[in-house]
C-alpha cells in the first residue's frame, strides 16, 4: 500500500459472520478512509460500530460501507476495528485484515502555492509549511527539479529567467528515508516584458478583431503585443483617436454610430514614452458587418400563440435580489480575471494557434470570448426552471416542468413545458411531490464565496476537456482547451453529416435535415435537449429545433446552454452546481454506489460518468479535467485542498 500521513494497523478476529475486507482507501495528515464488505447475511445487519485503538468512534446505518475518521494526528499509529450489529446481536468479534504495522510516513503535500514577486528575469515564490516530519523540499520549475531547500525554509527564488515567459513551478516535501510527499498543485507564472529603452519602438497589438455589434455600435477586442510592456492603448476611427484605455483592457465599444456606414478601426500601444511602431486595424460597417465574422443575433423570448402559463406560489419561487440579473453583470470578473482568462485559453476558437491549424471556410470570430461567457450569465441569471415529479409511483412518468422569466413578472407566470397528462387525475394526486428548483442566477452567485470560486474553475476545467484540440495526456491538451465549436466529424467541413435526431420523441419531435449533433462548451447534443433548452431561452422550443446551428453562430448561447446544463438537475442526477456548492446530500443509492463526496469528481460523474465512473488522474480524460481545475483554481486562488478530484469508487447513475 501507498505510504501516505498516518500510521495504521488493523486487527484481524475470526467471527462467525462479521463484516469482511476492512482496508483503507485514503488517508491524509490528519485523516483516514476506511472501507469494508458487508457479511455474507448482511440482510441481518443493523449497522456497523468503528472503533479506533479499541474506542468506539462512529456508529453508522446497514446500509453504510465507508467512514473517514478525521482530526488524528500526524505520524501516529492507529488501530482500527469495525463490528457489525446483527439481529441477534453483534458479530463476534470485530473483523479485519492486518495492514503493515510499520508505515513509513511521508510528509503533507504542501499547499498554498504563490508567487510573492515576478520580475522580467526572476520570480520568487513561497508556499505553507506541509505536516509531519520535513526534512526539506524539493523545488521544480518545468519539470525539472531545480533546488532543495531546508526543512525550515518555504521560499524559493528562481533566476536567469527570460521576459514575458510562462514558468510553471511545483513543490515537494521530503520526509525520513528519502520519501516524499508528491508534487504539490502547479503555479504557472508569466515574467514580466523588458520595457523599451529610449528610442525603441514597441511591439503592436495583435488580433484586433470586432466581437459584436449593432446599427449604432462596434464592440472591438485584440490581443496584447508579444514581448513589449505596454502602458496603454489608443485607439482611433478612420484615423481620428476615440479613445485611450488601460494596459489591462483588450476591448473597447464604441458607440453612436451611424447605421450603415464603413468605419476602420487601428489600436496603438503605447509605454511610458513610446509608442508601437505600427498600428494594426480592421474593417467593419455598423450594422453590416465587413471584415470579420459578427455573431448572428438572438430573438426575443416570446412564447407562441397558445401557450399555457400557470401562477407559481411564492413558497416554491420567490425573487432574489442576489440572483437577480443586475446583481449578475460584471460577476464573472470577481472570481476570474480577464486576464487569468486569456492566459488560460490562449487557444481558444479563433484565437492564438487556431488561425493557421482550421480551414479557410470555418468563420473566424472570438465564439469562447470573456465577454460572452459574462453575457450568458447575466442573461440566464433571468430565468428559473422548476422540475417536479410525484415520488412513490411504481413509474417514472408523472413529471411537470416550468419556465419562469423574472423581469417584468410580476405575478410569478410560468411557461407550462411540460405536464404528464394525468398529472391532476384523482388516483395520482395522493403521491407526494418533489420540486427542484433551478434558479440560473445562482450561478457563481451562492453565499460562499470559495464555492464561486470553485465553481468557475469546474465548469471552465469540464469544458475544456469536452472542446480541447490538444492531444490527449499532454500540456496542449490544456493550453488549446475551448478550441472546437462543433462536435468533431461535424459542423461546416462536413455540411451533409447530420446526427443524434429523434424525429419520433413526444415532445420535442426534430425537424427534417437538421443535425443536432454536440455544439458550444458542453457540446449540446440530440434534439430533445436543443428543444428543451429552447423553451428555456426563448419560451418557444421551435427556435433551437428549427435552427441548431443557432448555438454556433452565437457565442453568449453557447456559453448559456453550458450553465444551463450545469444549474439542472437531471434526477436521479443532482445538478453540478449543487455538488460544487454545498446543496447536495447523496442519497441512499448514491451511497451504495460510492456517490459520497460533494465536489469536482461528482460532477464528472453528472456529465460523464457512464465512460469515466472509477478512475484516477491516470487516464487522460480525467487527467486534463483535474489539471485544468488545479490549474484556474491556482489562478483565482480557489481553495481546493482535500475536494475529491477523480471518480476512484464512483459508479455510474443508472
Amino acid at each position: 500500500m501507498d505510504s501516505t500521513n498516518a500510521h495504521l494497523g488493523i486487527s484481524v478476529y475470526e467471527c462467525q459472520n462479521p463484516p469482511t475486507n476492512l482496508r483503507v482507501t485514503s488517508q491524509t495528515a490528519t485523516s483516514v478512509s476506511l472501507a469494508w464488505n458487508a457479511p455474507a447475511d448482511s440482510i441481518t445487519v443493523l449497522g456497523y460500530e468503528i472503533f479506533r485503538d479499541g474506542v468506539r468512534v462512529a456508529t453508522l446505518s446497514g446500509q453504510v460501507l465507508l467512514y473517514e475518521d478525521t482530526g488524528l494526528m500526524p505520524n501516529t499509529l492507529y488501530r482500527y476495528t469495525v463490528r457489525s450489529s446483527m439481529v441477534s446481536g453483534h458479530s463476534n468479534p470485530a473483523t479485519g485484515m492486518t495492514l503493515q504495522e510499520s508505515v513509513l510516513v511521508t510528509p503533507s503535500i504542501p499547499t498554498g502555492l504563490h508567487s510573492t514577486n515576478v520580475g522580467t528575469r526572476s520570480v520568487s515564490i513561497a508556499w505553507d509549511a506541509s505536516a509531519g516530519n520535513v526534512t526539506g523540499y524539493e523545488v521544480y520549475q518545468d519539470g525539472v527539479r531545480v533546488t532543495t531547500t531546508t526543512p525550515m525554509a518555504t521560499s524559493f527564488t528562481a533566476t536567469g529567467l527570460s521576459p514575458d515567459t510562462n514558468y510553471n513551478f511545483q513543490v515537494s516535501a521530503l520526509g525520513q528515508e528519502g520519501t516524499s510527499s508528491g508534487l504539490s498543485m502547479p503555479l504557472l507564472v508569466r515574467t514580466t516584458a523588458e520595457m523599451p529603452g529610449p528610442g525603441e519602438c514597441i511591439n503592436p497589438p495583435t488580433n484586433l478583431r470586432v466581437t459584436t455589434q449593432t446599427t449604432t455600435t462596434i464592440s472591438l477586442a485584440w490581443d496584447a503585443p508579444l514581448g513589449s510592456a505596454t502602458a496603454s492603448y489608443e485607439i482611433f476611427r478612420d484615423g481620428v483617436r476615440v479613445a485611450n484605455v488601460s494596459s489591462q483592457t483588450l476591448t473597447y465599444t464604441d458607440t453612436g454610430l451611424q447605421p450603415n456606414t464603413m468605419y476602420q478601426y487601428t489600436v496603438r500601444a503605447t509605454s511610458a514614452s513610446n509608442h508601437s511602431n505600427s498600428a494594426t486595424g480592421t474593417t467593419s460597417q455598423a450594422g453590416g458587418g465587413g471584415g470579420v465574422s459578427p455573431m448572428r443575433p438572438l430573438p426575443p423570448a416570446n412564447a407562441p400563440a397558445g401557450s399555457t402559463f400557470v401562477e407559481v406560489p411564492r413558497d416554491i419561487w420567490s425573487p432574489n435580489p442576489e440572483t437577480s440579473p443586475e446583481a449578475a453583470n460584471n460577476r464573472l470578473s470577481k472570481y476570474l480575471s480577464r486576464t487569468d482568462f486569456e492566459q488560460l485559453f490562449p487557444n481558444r476558437y479563433g484565437k492564438g494557434d487556431w488561425f493557421p491549424a482550421v480551414p479557410d471556410h470555418m468563420p473566424a470570430f472570438d465564439y469562447y470570448s470573456y465577454d460572452n461567457l459574462q453575457a450568458a450569465i447575466t442573461r440566464l441569471a433571468n430565468v428559473v426552471v422548476i422540475i417536479q415529479h410525484r415520488t412513490n409511483r411504481p413509474d417514472s412518468s408523472a413529471w411537470r416542468i416550468l419556465v419562469l422569466h423574472k423581469e417584468n413578472n410580476p405575478n410569478n407566470r410560468a411557461l407550462l413545458v411540460y405536464e404528464y397528462e394525468n398529472w391532476n387525475a384523482s388516483w395520482n394526486t395522493p403521491y407526494p411531490i418533489v420540486t427542484h428548483v433551478a434558479d440560473f442566477g445562482a450561478f457563481l452567485g451562492e453565499p460562499n464565496y470559495n464555492d464561486r470560486l470553485r465553481e468557475i474553475a469546474a465548469i471552465l476545467a469540464n469544458a475544456t476537456q469536452e472542446t480541447s484540440g490538444g492531444t490527449m495526456g499532454t500540456e496542449s491538451r490544456l493550453t488549446h482547451g475551448l478550441w472546437f465549436i462543433d462536435e468533431v466529424g461535424y459542423g461546416a467541413a462536413f455540411p451533409n453529416h447530420i446526427g443524434y435526431a429523434q424525429a419520433e420523441h413526444p415532445i420535442w419531435p426534430a425537424f427534417p435535415n437538421r443535425s443536432y449533433h454536440g455544439r458550444g462548451p458542453m457540446q449540446l447534443s440530440w434534439n430533445f435537449n436543443y428543444g428543451f433548452f429552447s423553451d428555456i431561452f426563448f419560451l418557444d422550443s421551435a427556435v433551437l429545433l428549427q435552427d441548431p446551428q443557432l448555438v454556433a453562430d452565437n457565442g453568449i448561447l453557447g456559453w448559456m446552454t453550458a450553465i444551463g446544463f450545469w444549474m439542472l438537475p437531471q434526477p436521479p442526477k443532482p445538478s453540478c452546481h449543487e455538488v460544487m456548492t454545498a446543496g447536495w446530500a447523496p442519497s441512499p443509492l448514491d451511497i451504495e454506489r460510492g456517490r459520497i463526496y460533494p465536489g469536482f469528481g461528482m460532477t464528472i460523474m453528472i456529465i460523464n460518468g457512464g465512460l469515466e465512473e472509477n478512475l484516477t488522474i491516470t487516464d487522460p480524460r480525467i487527467w486534463t479535467r483535474v489539471s485544468m481545475y488545479q490549474r484556474i483554481a491556482e489562478r483565482n486562488g480557489a481553495n481546493i485542498v482535500g475536494e475529491k478530484l477523480d471518480t476512484l469508487g464512483m459508479r455510474a447513475f443508472p
